[in-house]
């Protein structure tokens, strides 16, 4: 899991307030000052890997012989993993950078 600034390559957040990053929130590297965010490509990808990991393992935990409350209890706990995962393992960007890749795209157009 890379928490290093892309700018300087070196760590840029702890890991608890990596964990409450939401989407388009920015922060400034603790290293380097560098404005970053969490990468918005991969948000995608991970979000539906996240969604097939659950899936598979929700699949095959309704085979157990459980309660309905103790599946429930772990759809949830597996669903709370697969986030927590997905979270902690998008790398960040830089905002300039972004910003300059849009301003780029609508002078094109």
């Amino acid at each position: 899991m890379s928490y290093n600034c892309p700018h300087c390559n070196k760590p840029a957040i702890s890991v608890f307030k990596r964990f409450f990053l939401r989407r388009y929130m920015t922060f400034n590297c603790k290293s380097c000052g560098t404005q970053l965010r969490i990468n918005q490509r991969y948000k995608l990808r991970g979000a539906i890997g996240v969604f097939i990991v659950w899936f598979v393992i929700t699949l095959a935990a309704s085979y157990f012989p459980f309660s309905t409350v103790v599946k429930v209890i772990l759809y949830l706990m597996f669903l709370f993993a697969a986030i927590s995962i997905y979270n902690l393992s998008i790398p960040f960007e830089e905002v300039e950078q972004v910003q300059e890749q849009d301003n780029k795209q609508d002078s094109k157009n």
